[in-house]
């Protein structure tokens, strides 16, 4: 008798094991970008597998099927393909993709609930390429923190160094 129940507690202990771990790792983020920015964002890319967030990209024509995702992350320049531009249309104002598309802006913008409920979407825009990259590297502590929480990683100053 005491040793079926001491299985069934460990069996129990097992399922509960297993499906918080599922639970925990269910959840993975979402890069939106064009190939030339991934490219140009090696390093960003480099941070998210030191911190081993997991993560799927995509280019902007793949996104339909994902945009109901809870962690998105849409990284481009505003001008550099009608996809993106699409994609920013849709989760920013009006106000805000017009000044994006002025030569030298750029902007790191949190938005959440836009396709459903509980989702968190990170923009990193800029009006082209240099202007991204100079809002990513501008802004690298604030989107490493906004990883940082949407994951629940213990913050890790050092893989930031080599950015």
């Amino acid at each position: 008798m005491k040793i079926e129940r001491t299985s069934i507690v460990l069996i129990v202990v097992i399922l509960l094991c297993v499906l918080l771990t599922q639970k925990a790792s269910a959840d993975e983020l979402y890069i939106v970008a064009t190939e030339s920015t991934r490219q140009g964002s090696h390093n960003w890319f480099g941070f998210l597998e030191f911190e081993e967030v997991p993560f799927n990209f995509l280019l902007p024509n793949e996104f339909g099927d994902y945009k109901e995702e809870k962690f998105i992350v849409i990284m481009g320049s505003i001008n550099e393909s009608k996809d993106i531009k699409d994609i920013l249309s849709q989760i920013l104002t009006e106000g805000e993709v017009k000044w994006l598309s002025r030569k030298g802006n750029g902007n790191l913008y949190l938005k959440s609930d836009i396709w459903t409920q509980g989702q968190k979407i990170a923009v990193v825009a800029g009006s082209d390429q240099n202007a991204l990259k100079k809002v990513r590297k501008a802004n690298k502590e604030e989107w490493c923190d906004i990883i940082i929480e949407w994951f629940d990683l213990e913050g890790n100053p050092g893989s930031l160094l080599p950015y």
